[in-house]
């Protein structure tokens, strides 16, 4: 059966459940930066640093505006393409396989994935503990350049990115 995001929430719950109540609050924020890192590799792995940085950005905005937790943003229905099950890409298949190797432990196909990943949780890190700043501008939603000029969804209509970086545009001040 394949490896899903439910099955991440479920290792998660399982493994705070076994630890004392003392030592929950910094699993929760390893936990929180895990999924913001996967989130990074599965949104932005072909961008620059900085644009990994702004879709992390993206996550933190969207949990705040919404007081919710990360994971609950990220695996939201229809919110971040990479954690969707969509028969047209396989880009949810690798990120899965890839969080089932996080999670579980297993075997790295290519370790340039794993420093890469590293670099994520890097990044996850700094956005959670507020050292690194937001490029973004305060950014929930973002697509890619080439979308935004071929075929713009509804909510972007009249409205002008906050901030482009790589080949993605941010948008503020969207409620969703």
């Amino acid at each position: 059966m394949p490896f899903t995001t439910t099955d991440i929430q479920t290792l998660h719950v399982n493994a705070a459940l076994a630890m004392p109540a003392h030592e929950r609050r910094m699993f929760e924020h390893g936990y929180a930066a895990q999924v913001m890192a996967l989130t990074m590799m599965g949104e932005a792995r072909n961008q620059s640093i900085l644009g990994r940085l702004a879709v992390g950005w993206t996550v933190q905005n969207r949990a705040i505006q919404k007081g919710r937790a990360i994971d609950s943003g990220c695996f939201q229905r229809a919110q971040y393409s990479c954690w969707l099950r969509d028969p047209h890409t396989t880009n949810d298949e690798w990120l899965l396989g890839f969080a089932e190797r996080v999670f579980k432990g297993g075997h790295w196909d290519k370790p340039g994935d794993f420093v890469l990943f590293r670099e994520c949780q890097y990044l996850a890190g700094g956005i959670l503990s507020g050292v690194l700043r937001d490029p973004t501008r305060g950014s929930c939603h973002y697509l890619t350049t080439a979308l935004l000029s071929s075929k713009p969804p509804s909510w972007v209509a009249g409205r002008t990115p906050a901030v482009v970086i790589d080949s993605h545009a941010f948008f503020a001040g969207i409620a969703w």
